[in-house]
């Protein structure tokens, strides 16, 4: 079932258009250094989730292309949102402008904002590169020429103009834009209302008909408006507006609620006159006024409408369209597996198959493409500023499940609220030594439309098996291999470090499901031994680079957890018997098992000797066939 997700924007615009729907947009500017990355991709998907907006755009500096693009390639890919990349033709030759439309169109983005480009620093007027253009309807040309209608094209129009010319050839050179190929325009940031309204109206007279979306910058502060109004001067201030604000100039917390307040009466006169459809922000990379007069439109999403394609949120780039299995264990590090297997030719499409798909990458330049997991301070805050002890971290694993604080380093979001009903019996394996880091409740023939449960393409009947994934000592692992031969409906897989394994069973098994009208059935989500023992090192590695380095070289904080990580089991256990099954049963029974042995207390701790190895962990290893 191809569930398809990049779109053209204008598609997307139309459809909203038809459907006499409002749009909106967040445009950014990419960072300059690898902390502002970071930085900027947090902030975008931060935005992206909360506040869904129907694209974001970004913008070009033609001295840092590659990072641009890398950002475009994060923000659709990464943070699953639509994106549009703009595109100067500003100091390049028309060859190195097919080369960046080759690398655009390799990446998966669809969108281009054609722009002419600024002049070059200290000069007062543009000049053409040799070789290359002299305006930006020459770009549309180009794209349009080389490669059709695979690209939705927007362009820039200048309300109040550039003062390079008088208005009326500022309008025939959009038009003359348009009717290159542009799809669509967006407005320069104005603040005189009533002029962008006769501006529209001018456009529509001269035959331009496509959409035209009006873009608002939010005022943030007196200085970032004065310096606003330095750098622009072609954009008009009515005199109500800069009497309003003067007098707040040194208190940057009413200048923000005063042009929050400004925003929102401009966007909503635009859409009341019927001069706009939707709204373009720029957001100057901030994101609280921005939030605010989205929220104040009435645009901010309500949680309880979210509905999801997939049990995961979908990757927005068309050589992943065809993507719907996973393998489980990267469920809450999403980032990680898009990462690692951004390469592929192919995406799993309906089964996973036989496990013999490209290599997994390794996360070299995993800088670039996920969330900041935080400064050194704000995770021991987290994860505890002095932990001696065992108790001490299965401490941490508490706090968690209890909603106290925000993440693991297995886990970039709070626990999903599908583990409520399993709540308890995760607090008893973690105060019991099991670590866990990845788990979700059996459910049988729940609604697709359930609010905790549901996703799918339609109405229909969703199905999970119990699965809890979890970190151990080696004497909880060796008591746990001894009972689990006598569950026959439970399968395993456990390594360690050094990559010793025990599982009793070598085939991809369905763990999530779903049965849709009119639809093959979808089995998003799988436990595959080949995957898990790629998992297995990422998993073991958080341990050491996430956890471990934030405590002194020498403390004993550093040298548990390094012990953890060296001598840990991480396992996954499966519960098949989705209707009748038990998975927490034979956690029971090892718990009681120590507990009459008196040697529970020394089993969930680190062990005094080097760690227990595969040869001691006695146990019957089967292969089982191929479980739904």
């Amino acid at each position: 079932m191809n569930i398809e997700r990049t779109q053209k924007i204008i598609d997307v615009l139309k459809a909203k258009e038809d459907a006499n729907q409002s749009y909106f947009s967040f445009e950014y500017f990419p960072a300059r250094t690898e902390a502002g990355v970071f930085n900027l991709l947090e902030r975008l998907d931060h935005m992206g989730t909360k506040l869904k907006p129907d694209f974001v755009d970004l913008t070009w500096r033609a001295r840092t292309q590659q990072l641009s693009l890398d950002v475009a390639i994060g923000a659709q890919t990464i943070c699953g949102l639509e994106t549009q990349l703009h595109l100067c033709v500003a100091g390049l030759t028309r060859r190195e402008l097919l080369c960046i439309l080759a690398k655009i169109k390799k990446s998966g983005i669809r969108n281009i904002l054609a722009l002419r480009g600024d002049p070059p620093e200290g000069h007062d007027r543009f000049s053409k590169t040799p070789g290359g253009f002299s305006y930006a309807y020459e770009l549309v040309e180009l794209i349009r020429e080389q490669y059709g209608d695979y690209f939705s094209i927007s362009v820039a129009g200048y309300p109040e103009g550039l003062g390079e010319c008088p208005y009326e050839e500022e309008l025939k050179h959009l038009k003359q834009k348009v009717d290159a190929g542009a799809d669509f325009i967006i407005s320069q940031l104005f603040f005189d209302t009533d002029r962008y309204i006769k501006w529209v109206k001018d456009c529509r007279e001269i035959g331009i008909t496509c959409p035209i979306i009006p873009g608002i910058l939010p005022i943030q502060s007196w200085r970032s408006f004065s310096r606003m109004c330095e750098l622009n001067p072609t954009v008009s201030v009515p005199p109500s507006l800069r009497d309003a604000i003067a007098p707040l100039k040194n208190d940057d917390q009413a200048v923000r609620e005063y042009g929050v307040e400004f925003a929102v009466q401009q966007c909503r006169t635009l859409l009341d006159t019927g001069a706009a459809k939707g709204i373009h922000f720029y957001t100057i990379n901030l994101e609280v006024a921005t939030a605010k007069i989205v929220t104040a439109l009435g645009w901010a999403p309500e949680k309880s409408k979210k509905h999801k394609m997939l049990p995961y949120r979908s990757c927005l780039n068309s050589t992943r369209k065809d993507e719907n299995v996973r393998p489980i264990f990267w469920a809450h590090r999403p980032k990680s597996y898009i990462h690692r297997t951004k390469k592929w030719g192919e995406f799993p499409n309906g089964r996973w198959g036989d496990s013999e798909s490209p290599a997994f990458g390794e996360l070299n330049d995993y800088h670039l493409f996920f969330l900041h997991v935080g400064k050194k301070f704000d995770r021991r805050a987290m994860w505890g500023e002095h932990p001696t002890t065992l108790a001490d971290v299965a401490d941490v694993f508490l706090k968690f499940l209890a909603g106290k604080i925000e993440r693991l380093p297995w886990h970039d979001t709070r626990l999903e609220p599908e583990s409520t009903s399993i709540y308890n019996e995760l607090v008893f394996l973690n105060q019991n030594g099991f670590l866990t880091i990845n788990s979700q409740p059996a459910v049988n023939g729940v609604s697709s439309r359930d609010s905790t449960h549901g996703w799918g393409p339609g109405p229909g009947f969703v199905f999970k098996k119990a699965y809890v994934e979890f970190f151990c000592s080696p004497r909880l692992m060796q008591a746990l291999v001894k009972r689990l031969p006598e569950y026959d409906s439970l399968t395993y897989h456990a390594e360690n470090l050094r990559g010793e394994c025990h599982k009793n069973c070598d085939v991809a098994t369905a763990v999530t499901w779903g049965v849709f009208h009119g639809a093959q059935i979808l089995q998003p989500t799988v436990v595959d031994p080949k995957s898990f023992s790629v998992w297995k090192d990422e998993a073991f590695g958080l341990w050491e680079t996430q956890w471990a380095t934030i405590y002194p070289e020498d403390s004993k904080s550093r040298a548990l957890i390094l012990g953890i990580y060296d001598s840990f089991w991480l396992v996954n256990i499966v519960e098949n018997d989705f209707i009748h099954g038990d998975l927490f049963k034979v956690f029971r029974a090892v718990v009681q098992d120590l507990q009459e042995s008196g040697e529970l207390e020394s089993a969930i701790g680190l062990p005094s000797s080097p760690a227990t190895s595969s040869s001691e962990i006695t146990t019957t290893t089967t292969t089982t066939s191929n479980h739904l």
